[in-house]
């Protein structure tokens, strides 16, 4: 399975008829457990959507913006465990500009013991798209590079995280099953 991140048909009409006065505003993530049955790019909902809610925090630089996705640990509406397989980013007029087919993550359920908040950071890379993202003026921009993900979100060593690129950032290894040496990587 690919993992992969697209700007939808939908997202790409939304950042082309943007202009100076008339801005694009991603206020909304939905997270399911469905998997694409049409091209990625096609996408214009998610095939089996099970929460949905406000973007927790977005986090420009000037290749990529991420967007930080929080399910709290005791949510009403999700009553079972989940498996998440995708993600999708809206506009506040619903559009679905951005769809993510992510690693599947397990979000249990408190009643089952196991309940823990779910924090799934989409990276979005906007090429050949004149694109500003405009944050609450008590956000910060952090570094462009992935370190910043380590750094402020404690991300685990090891963790798998989802980008958009053939390669990996700086100080990343992708996720392919190559076999890599334990002297080079102790920390894995």
């Amino acid at each position: 399975m690919d993992f992969k991140t697209v700007i939808t048909d939908d997202g790409a009409a939304v950042l082309n008829a943007a202009t100076a006065s008339k801005k694009i505003n991603l206020t909304t993530f939905a997270v399911g457990i469905g998997t694409a049955t049409k091209p990625l790019n096609e996408m214009d909902a998610l095939e089996n959507e099970k929460y949905r809610a406000s973007i927790s925090e977005i986090i420009p630089s000037p290749d990529h913006v991420a967007f930080k996705c929080v399910i709290p640990p005791d949510v009403e509406s999700i009553t079972e465990d989940l498996t998440i397989k995708e993600l999708g980013i809206y506009d506040d007029n619903g559009e679905m500009c951005v769809y993510s087919v992510v690693p599947d993550t397990l979000r249990p359920v408190s009643s089952s013991g196991a309940g823990t908040e779910t924090i799934i950071t989409v990276l979005v890379k906007f090429q050949g798209s004149k694109v500003s993202v405009n944050v609450k003026p008590d956000a910060t921009a952090t570094k462009s590079d992935f370190s910043t993900l380590v750094e402020k979100y404690q991300v685990p060593v090891g963790a798998i995280v989802p980008f958009q690129s053939a390669t990996a950032p700086a100080g990343w290894l992708l996720c392919n099953g190559a076999t890599i040496q334990k002297s080079v990587y102790p920390d894995l």
